[in-house]
């Protein structure tokens, strides 16, 4: 694309584009010989794509060897000073190949790879590129220079002085040299790049196999433990072994919805969601599992509000916390509405909530009173979503003993479109 665009716009229009190149290479090489704004531009090309110097660069040289008809070494030798600062400063490796040769490389890449100029000039060219991947790039290179359509951009491994693989990503034009197809091209170290990508493989790939742990064997497990519970007939023991079962189930719901949120892309993080369908699911959801009472108090929750999707997870979460932690008294669900937003609380008696647990909920999964506080750390980080905030409010009652816990969210109604105004 650069090449098109230096080839068919006029010459006063390709040296006003050749000055401002120039000029915005000549400042980047100032910026670069202080310590505090060479980290700041090579962190800006690391963030933002290795490339932002492509575009500067070999691109701009391309086109202009292109149009004019460059020939040998006219190119560097002949052409003006600054277009010879362009490939010498480039902060990629630029290179001129032909015949299986490099014609020239300029500093960065001779620094990349740990060669000097002149060893990369004399040698074969290919035995940089790494043993598996080099008939892959001699395939597109010979596409390349009898025009049959290769991509211009590829990654391939390539191997230092030192014999370190290194990943890189080249991108190259085909360009008349001496009468002859040649290659001028430039590449960047993507080995971080690929790192991470490998260790993201890695990692997904260890989460899978923790996901099918869960379901194949601890969920199953817990199911057969919950049969043989309903068959004792010990009461008290049979208490017991079920509330480890629910425990150990919730435990493991969590977990899964721990997964689900992390892999949630972040346009889908926040969505619109009925208030009332949430608390009905959340408290049957509990009710269905354990004995507690819990009561409805407050406005209609039937508005449309903006949260995570796992909202209903984070109720549950709440509502088992207040269930397993309280002191037997229901737990209330209240719930108050207003023009920008919902305002829903979950309220239960029982011992207040130290302020250290608190100030861990919003730092990290720390540990509760009794269990693992893996729970309420997910629901805090659910109701925390954009455009929510959560609150505690935790005391004793006159008199001392038993306090009141409430878990307070907040949450923006969502605008109703024309077809939902209507209903």
């Amino acid at each position: 694309m650069m090449r098109a665009s230096i080839t068919y716009v006029s010459r006063r229009s390709e040296r006003v584009f050749f000055g401002i190149t120039a000029g915005l290479l000549l400042i980047l090489r100032y910026l670069l010989t202080t310590e505090e704004w060479g980290r700041t531009v090579n962190d800006l090309i690391v963030a933002q794509g290795e490339w932002i110097s492509v575009f500067i660069s070999v691109g701009f040289m391309v086109g202009l060897i292109s149009q004019r008809g460059l020939r040998e070494n006219e190119w560097l030798e002949n052409s003006p000073d600054l277009i010879r600062e362009m490939a010498e400063i480039s902060l990629t490796g630029v290179y001129l190949f032909q015949n299986g040769r490099f014609e020239y490389v300029n500093p960065r890449f001779s620094e990349i790879l740990g060669y000097s100029k002149s060893e990369l000039e004399e040698m074969d060219a290919w035995e940089i590129i790494h043993p598996e991947d080099r008939e892959r790039v001699k395939d597109i290179t010979f596409n390349r220079e009898t025009g049959r359509g290769s991509p211009a951009q590829c990654e391939a491994r390539m191997v230092t002085s030192d014999g370190e693989t290194l990943w890189v990503e080249i991108r190259a034009s085909v360009i008349q040299y001496n009468g002859a197809p040649a290659i001028l091209g430039n590449f960047v170290d993507i080995t971080a790049r690929k790192e991470r990508e490998e260790s993201d493989l890695r990692h997904k790939s260890e989460i899978d196999l923790a996901k099918r742990y869960i379901e194949d064997v601890l969920k199953n497990n817990y199911q057969v433990i919950d049969g043989y519970a309903e068959s004792m007939t010990d009461d008290r023991a049979r208490m017991v072994v079920k509330r480890m079962v629910f425990e150990g189930t919730e435990f493991i719901e969590n977990i899964e919805t721990f997964f689900m949120l992390r892999e949630t892309p972040p346009g889908e993080a926040v969505q619109r969601l009925c208030l009332a369908t949430v608390v009905d699911q959340s408290v049957e959801y509990v009710r269905a599992r354990t004995s507690a009472e819990i009561l409805l108090e407050g406005d209609d929750p039937h508005v449309l509000v903006l949260a995570s999707p796992y909202l209903w997870r984070a109720l549950v979460n709440l509502l088992v916390n207040g269930v397993l932690h309280g002191s037997g008294a229901p737990v209330v669900i209240r719930t108050s509405v207003g023009e920008e937003y919902a305002l829903l609380s979950v309220v239960n008696r029982g011992d207040p909530i130290p302020v250290d647990l608190i100030r861990s909920l919003r730092e990290d999964y720390g540990t509760g009173r009794g269990g693992s506080g893996f729970g309420l750390k997910l629901a805090t980080e659910i109701l925390s979503s954009d455009g929510c905030s959560w609150w505690i409010e935790s005391g004793a009652l006159p008199g001392g003993g038993e306090g009141i816990v409430s878990f307070n969210a907040k949450f923006p109604i969502a605008k109703l479109n024309d077809e939902e105004a209507s209903k």
